[in-house]
């Protein structure tokens, strides 16, 4: 069974196959680039720290959920 998520964000930025800017309803802000490489592509993001946590607790976090994505986006079982 697939669960879906959803959130809302307000985007300050979109260029296709290149970059998302946004601004999260705290206030960071959070920007993916995407850059093709011989490889694949690159998916690269930077996001301003809340203060609750530490940061390589945050860093650990967001990584986590890029390399999920990673391993679905990569999936070629054509279960996703």
């Amino acid at each position: 069974m697939m669960i879906t998520v959803k959130t809302l964000v307000k985007s300050n930025e979109v260029i296709p196959q290149s970059l998302i800017r946004y601004t999260m309803s705290d206030g960071r802000a959070v920007h993916i680039s995407f850059s093709e490489t011989l490889e694949g592509v690159l998916v690269t993001e930077s996001f301003d720290p809340e203060n609750m946590h530490p940061e390589e607790m945050q860093r650990a976090g967001w990584q986590a959920i890029l390399d999920n994505f990673g391993a679905y986006a990569s999936d070629d079982t054509g279960v996703n």
